[in-house]
């Protein structure tokens, strides 16, 4: 049976072969490990910047547009955040400019950015009480109805667009469309047609909206602190 030998850490009671102490010059694995991890931590504590991303910019739309943009991790660097928090760059909003955002999230989506483009779109649908019908005209053509909120009071030709794939699509053979999305975003819609077109599901069960029972309701408090009751049947 092969000694082991005592690590040379003081402090530390673990044991290790002869063969890795010859490599780690007497340490144990562990203690190698903390040091590599001690060693890294002061590296990026002494090299880390700042990096300002929203430098020169004054244009509320531009800002969210960073804001909203993806960034790989690096720990070197440490952003400075917006100058305004969501909430405020939001609801400054002019009416122009939520037009120039719901445009932008319409072309993020038609080319495949479609984590920013639900960003943008949750964030206008959530922050500000704006009709968001120009830009779900482009969610609804890419059979897109998520993230649901983003339907809350949309018109008639979105929630007739909605109803159009609910009833026509072939859920069997096309498993990248999603039911429950569909539904999810007529309940943030939730008018008279919708209510009634649940009503006849729960009559007469269409492939498509076999599980509309299932979709919840949704209570929306915007924010003039009214309270909107969304979807179900009545």
């Amino acid at each position: 049976m092969t000694d082991r030998i005592r690590c040379k850490t003081e402090g530390c009671d673990d044991t290790i072969l002869p063969e890795t102490a010859a490599r780690t010059g007497g340490v144990c694995m562990r203690c190698v490990n903390r040091k590599a991890h001690e060693d890294r931590e002061e590296f990026i504590r002494k090299n880390r910047r700042e990096v300002d991303p929203y430098e020169g910019l004054t244009d509320p739309v531009e800002i969210i547009g960073v804001l909203h943009t993806p960034r790989v991790h690096d720990p070197l660097i440490r952003y400075k955040p917006p100058p305004l928090t969501a909430a405020e760059l939001y609801g400054a909003l002019s009416p122009a400019q939520v037009a120039r955002l719901m445009r932008h999230a319409a072309d993020a989506l038609r080319t495949g950015q479609r984590d920013y483009a639900h960003d943008i779109a949750k964030s206008l649908a959530t922050l500000t009480t704006a009709s968001l019908d120009e830009m779900l005209g482009v969610w609804v053509e890419r059979l897109e109805f998520w993230p649901a909120v983003i339907f809350r009071g949309a018109g008639a030709p979105i929630r007739d667009g909605i109803i159009d794939h609910l009833r026509t699509a072939d859920f069997d053979h096309d498993r990248s469309l999603s039911a429950n999305h569909a539904l999810s975003a007529l309940a943030w819609i939730g008018d008279e047609v919708v209510q009634q077109a649940f009503r006849d599901w729960e009559k007469h069960p269409h492939a498509g909206a076999s599980s509309c029972m299932s979709v919840p309701t949704h209570t929306h408090t915007w924010l003039d602190g009214s309270s909107t009751h969304r979807g179900g049947v009545s």
